[in-house]
């Protein structure tokens, strides 16, 4: 996968999360098909290419919704570190367990930082409305989307979910 279509594959990305997610929605919460997307570049073309997606989705997905593109660069930032965590302490013991549970923490994560940057922008405080309404429904909505693009990749043999960079450099 080339820098272009990274590029090429955010700009979808961010139209779709855009224009199509608001119409599939559970209990008013939607999918996040940025990390997707993220994790898929990590699956596909490894570590490099999805340090390549990261700033890529998040500045498409900023500027093609109303979102800050610093919060949303600063939620994204945290799936690689994630799964490099769960993938050192060998948390849980499968790969499709240790994708999904970097998957949810990053979504949890994720949305965590998007609801300090309302909160902190006048929207009312409410912790537990933001859990049962928002985070809750969108987290089951990622574990059934980054389940429906995790098993077809891993049958496909195309699925290589390993999140550390090699130690001969940063170069390709």
């Amino acid at each position: 996968m080339t820098a272009l279509a990274v590029m090429v594959a955010a700009v979808l990305v961010a139209t779709l999360q855009v224009a199509a997610t608001p119409f599939f929605t559970v209990a008013g919460a939607t999918a996040d098909l940025g990390i997707a997307a993220i994790l898929a570049a990590l699956l596909v073309g490894g570590p490099r290419q999805a340090m390549l997606m990261t700033p890529a989705v998040a500045l498409s997905v900023a500027f093609a919704g109303s979102r800050s593109p610093g919060l949303l660069l600063a939620g994204y930032a945290a799936v690689l570190p994630i799964g490099l965590v769960l993938e050192r302490y060998d948390l849980p013991p499968t790969p499709y367990l240790r994708f999904l549970a970097t998957a949810l923490l990053s979504g949890a994560w994720l949305r965590g930082v998007l609801a300090l940057g309302a909160f902190s922008g006048g929207a009312a405080f409410a912790p537990l409305v933001l859990l049962r309404d928002v985070i809750t429904p969108g987290l089951a909505f990622d574990a059934v989307l980054l389940t429906l693009l995790y098993v077809p990749l891993r049958l496909s043999g195309r699925a290589q979910l390993r999140f550390g960079l090699e130690r001969r450099g940063w170069l390709p």
